[in-house]
């Protein structure tokens, strides 16, 4: 039972086997390092898809204003238009009755 050959082969074996145990030792702590880090990515990528479903509710509202200033543009310009048609209007009778009393 105690043959120096047996012992050879068990302390080989032994010694192995705490190889093998150190390996997926660090394989294990390696893992957990790994699953850490994942973790956290996980929470920054549930921060940045939060972040980005609010800018993009906040653009559909500029959005929904945006086209209604859209819709108002064309009333605005004619608007825009008479307001400069009647200034110069007046700036031109103005003018005209200002040339009328020096001629006079």
């Amino acid at each position: 039972m105690n043959d120096p050959k047996n012992n050879d082969v068990l302390d080989f074996r032994v010694s192995a086997l705490e190889k093998g145990f150190e390996h997926i030792s660090k394989a294990v702590e390696s893992i957990a390092v790994s699953l850490e880090a994942l973790a956290r990515l996980e929470e920054h990528h549930k921060e940045t898809r939060s972040s980005i479903n609010r800018s993009f509710s906040e653009i559909s509202t500029h959005d929904v204003r945006l086209r209604l200033l859209e819709m108002e543009m064309p009333l605005l310009k004619l608007v825009r238009g008479w307001v400069i048609t009647g200034v110069i209007g007046i700036v031109a009778i103005l003018g005209a009755a200002v040339i009328g009393l020096v001629f006079i």
